[in-house]
């Protein structure tokens, strides 16, 4: 345990003390008589003030790195007790916090046995808003907001929705150092940290400055809690996710991170899923213009919603994956979904894919559908039923692309644009359906001596020979050429023809 000269000052019991602090890192681990040739960086020094500068005889200093603190009217071996006993009951209050690793209900007692040190309420609650642990010896007398935790024991819905709608405290989730911040309700401080297991937040500690103003250097020994709570939760992962494990090892796939086959497979075993099983991956992202603030509480909503799924945090989204060995219908899924995220949240999702290992492919497919529920004003997006769109917007991006469409196409749209006519709808349909005219007719809801008076149009606008090359029978690649070509010249300007084309009228 390191502590910082701050912490150290706050523990001095003596009235004058004069405190010049530039430093306050925190690496202090034990104290010494000033006496060293050399200055050890995780030591305290102490000695008489009179030795090095100019004070009155009973004048003692500590003294770490750039910070000291001049102590008025105070021998410097009673200094050196206290400083000593300070570091002890640090040093203590560590070895409590250890032993409370074991625990059934270690946070709860992590808290308790650090009241003499933090001395502020403090509580800790899942990302649902419930209680995990609260300063239990702190009456609700102490304030309202106080007051509101233990009745509600947690953070009502409703209050989380006021903190997102109203008050934009979402900012306060990403705290992964503990961070000291202004009350945004009421005129006090207060000190965030988040408790995470495996990139997922569990839990949000939160220490008030209801009673008194927060210590300098607080941020530190609340640091020193909150590593013993990752540890805890870490140590206790069943308890806050069943499926940590599974899902540690899905973020890793998605990260490209090496595995062991063996181990991973044992691992999936374990919740009768096997590595080659067909999945589906999910991208959840809260609508919100900062940090999530509802994303925990979607979290367990879906964890228990819908069967079959592993859930993860990465990179401020939620991500499922789901085991479709069950064969859950789209149809089903789409109502599973709405039913959980409501109207808080737009989901992306991949189209179904064999095997774990290629689980970082098919995640990128659902940030893209991601994208597009954000440009579209969509509220989910399977990609199955996106393909076309995807291809569009892939074509649109690179106007290199319509070059390589087949020049009689793209002249008998330009012809259509300056003639009124529509040979391109026509010629189009006739790709699509193999060549064959009655359904090509069909299709265009056309009579057949209609279509035939169009195509022998076609013909004579291309060239018969053009004609006949292109509606051979017997050539996939030369349709599937076709086909592509009017994919990309669709949405294309059939007022601007490429360089070297030509054109019909010519």
């Amino acid at each position: 345990m390191k502590l910082s000269m701050w912490n150290i000052y706050s523990e001095l019991p003596y009235a004058e003390m004069i405190p010049m602090i530039k430093d306050g890192s925190a690496t202090i681990a034990g104290a010494r008589w000033i006496v060293s040739s050399t200055m050890n960086p995780s030591t305290v020094y102490v000695g008489p003030a009179q030795e090095f500068f100019e004070s009155a005889e009973n004048d003692s200093f500590i003294v770490h790195r750039y910070d000291m603190i001049l102590v008025r009217q105070v021998e410097a071996e009673e200094l050196f007790d206290t400083v000593c006993n300070i570091i002890d009951k640090f040093n203590d209050w560590d070895r409590q916090l250890s032993a409370c690793l074991d625990s059934d209900n270690g946070l709860q007692e992590m808290i308790d046995r650090s009241r003499d040190v933090l001395k502020n309420p403090s509580y800790l609650y899942d990302p649902d808003g419930g209680i995990l642990a609260l300063a239990s010896d702190y009456p609700a007398s102490v304030h309202w907001h106080w007051k509101e935790l233990i009745d509600n024991h947690g953070i009502s819905e409703k209050r989380m929705k006021f903190f997102k709608d109203n008050i934009n405290i979402s900012n306060v989730f990403d705290d992964m150092v503990p961070t000291r911040r202004p009350s945004v309700m009421d005129e006090y401080e207060y000190i965030h940290c988040s408790v995470v297991l495996n990139r997922r937040i569990v839990g949000h500690y939160v220490l008030f400055g209801f009673l008194h103003p927060i210590a300098k250097g607080m941020e530190n020994l609340v640091d020193i809690l909150i590593g013993w709570m990752d540890l805890y939760v870490e140590r206790h992962a069943e308890q806050f996710n069943p499926k940590s494990s599974l899902a540690d090892a899905f973020v890793g796939f998605l990260e490209k991170r090496e595995y062991d086959r063996a181990h991973l497979a044992e691992l999936f075993h374990s919740f009768k899923w096997k590595m080659s099983d067909p999945y589906q991956i999910l991208a959840v992202r809260e609508i919100v213009n900062s940090e999530p603030v509802l994303l925990g509480k979607a979290f367990r909503k879906i964890a228990e919603t819908i069967p079959d799924v592993v859930v993860a945090m990465h990179k401020q989204h939620l991500i499922i994956l789901r085991n479709l060995v069950s064969e859950t219908e789209t149809g089903e899924l789409k109502k599973q979904l709405s039913d959980v995220f409501k109207d808080d949240f737009i989901i992306g999702a991949s189209t179904p894919f064999l095997g774990i290992e290629n689980s970082e492919l098919y995640y990128r497919q659902a940030l893209e559908e991601l994208d597009r529920c954000r440009n579209s004003g969509l509220r989910i997006s399977l990609g199955r039923e996106r393909l076309l769109d995807y291809l569009e917007d892939l074509f649109s991006k690179n106007d290199l692309a319509q070059a390589y469409a087949e020049p009689v196409l793209l002249q008998l749209k330009i012809y259509d644009a300056r003639n009124g006519t529509e040979y391109y709808d026509t010629f189009r349909a006739f790709c699509i359906c193999g060549f064959h005219k009655s359904e090509t007719a069909d299709m265009l809801s056309l009579h057949r001596n209609s279509l035939n008076y169009r195509l022998d149009r076609i013909a004579e606008l291309i060239g018969n020979d053009t004609f006949l090359r292109l509606t051979a029978p017997g050539d996939p690649d030369q349709q599937m050429r076709l086909i592509f070509s009017c994919f990309l010249l669709d949405k294309a300007d059939p007022n601007v023809s490429a360089a070297g084309r030509g054109s019909l009228d010519d």
